[in-house]
């Protein structure tokens, strides 16, 4: 097995391990412990060599285990400037940066609005083939851009020192004080 499958394999098991321990616990929502992940490093049924152990336990802490809408913000503006996606902002105003990232973020709805007006939504992204052949389930076009418009979303809070996750508890709890509709709107 590669890095890449003994991933989804852990991931599998930390599933079926929860879902065992929601039986146990009915209305549990997430009843891992950290022991009960370490079991399957250590257990009687360890599925990885422990050489391993290291590399898989961080890679699957980047990529599959729960994280804060704050740490995915940082995770995503981490990996948006490793792929150069940031070079150019040092150079750019404030003002500059905003538009820029908002024109992005645009282009990505747009994306989605585009695959929908040719009834292509459901149909696989055009990535399809690349991830299948990299052990990644494939997107549907609607999936990767609605994906596309979480990660810029998130990466680019992240870049203009804006607390994601605060907002977003804040704004909520603000809705949660207006009338339906917020008053009467149509859309």
């Amino acid at each position: 097995m590669d890095k890449k499958q003994q991933i989804l394999e852990l991931d599998n098991q930390i599933r079926v391990l929860q879902n065992e321990k929601r039986q146990l616990e009915p209305g549990a929502d997430d009843p891992l412990t950290e022991q009960d992940i370490e079991y399957l490093f250590t257990g009687d049924d360890a599925c990885f060599p422990a050489d391993d152990h290291a590399e898989i336990r961080r890679l699957w802490n980047m990529y599959v285990a729960k994280k804060s809408l704050r740490e995915w913000s940082i995770l995503c503006h981490k990996k948006s400037c490793e792929k150069g996606w940031h070079d150019e902002d040092d150079k750019m105003s404030e003002r500059e940066m905003i538009a820029c990232y908002l024109m992005n973020l645009h282009s990505e709805v747009s994306e989605a609005w585009e695959a929908f007006r040719k009834n292509q939504h459901n149909e696989p992204c055009d990535k399809a083939d690349k991830m299948t052949k990299a052990g990644i389930i494939p997107l549907t076009c609607l999936e990767e851009e609605f994906a596309d418009i979480v990660i810029r979303t998130l990466e680019d809070a992240h870049a203009l020192g804006i607390n994601i996750e605060s907002a977003v508890e804040r704004k909520l709890a603000f809705n949660e004080l207006r009338p339906h509709r917020h008053g009467g709107k149509l859309a």
